[in-house]
């Protein structure tokens, strides 16, 4: 995956095929907090929304996998 002009390898096939089911801004979110070490303040200035709409698209996105 490439989210944010960085690389980011997901190892496991299973884990990765759930995340292509999630839509982009979701996968992005997960993406960026669990492989890129973002908190939530960070990366809602990167696309723009407030923290706490960061972390409902994260627990969202969390329940869906």
């Amino acid at each position: 995956f490439i989210v944010q002009g960085e690389k980011v390898i997901v190892e496991s096939k299973v884990l990765a095929t759930a995340l292509l089911h999630l839509s982009k801004k979701r996968r992005e979110v997960l993406l960026l907090r669990f492989y890129l070490g973002y908190n939530d303040a960070e990366i809602g200035r990167m696309f723009g929304p407030c923290r706490s709409a960061i972390n409902r698209r994260k627990h969202v996105a969390l329940r869906l996998l």
